[in-house]
């Protein structure tokens, strides 16, 4: 299925190259996969390519490619990429610092009872 393109297998092989679930662990394969799921608006694959990029793991470290995908997930309310985007924007993180946007992150996120968000919003 996921040679077809079907958004729910490029996730899940992604996910089992990812952590070397049934194949051999390749973090190359898994952000292939990540990205053909991305692209194609899944957003749990969204999030996972921002996490990778923003880390640098299997893909070269890029916080402004992590900070695409992160805004991606963030527009289908993954609270988990708000609360990443709302660091971004609180510690210039491939965007310019804007406390404005870091408060409005995870305002979006606490609201839906993220905990992290809440502190960090606290903090704010």
């Amino acid at each position: 299925a996921a040679m077809t393109g079907a958004p729910d297998a490029c996730l899940n092989l992604a996910a089992f190259h990812y952590h070397g679930a049934g194949v051999q662990k390749d973090l190359k394969q898994a952000m292939e996969w990540y990205t053909k799921a991305a692209e194609q608006g899944d957003k749990d694959a969204q999030f996972n390519l921002g996490a990778a990029y923003d880390d640098g793991e299997g893909v070269g470290q890029d916080h402004a490619r992590a900070v695409h995908w992160f805004t991606k997930a963030a527009e289908q309310d993954d609270e988990d990429a708000r609360t990443c985007l709302g660091i971004a924007c609180a510690n210039s993180d491939g965007v310019k610092k804007n406390p404005t946007a870091a408060a409005r992150w995870f305002t979006l996120a606490a609201e839906k009872g993220h905990d992290d968000s809440q502190y960090k919003l606290g903090v704010a």
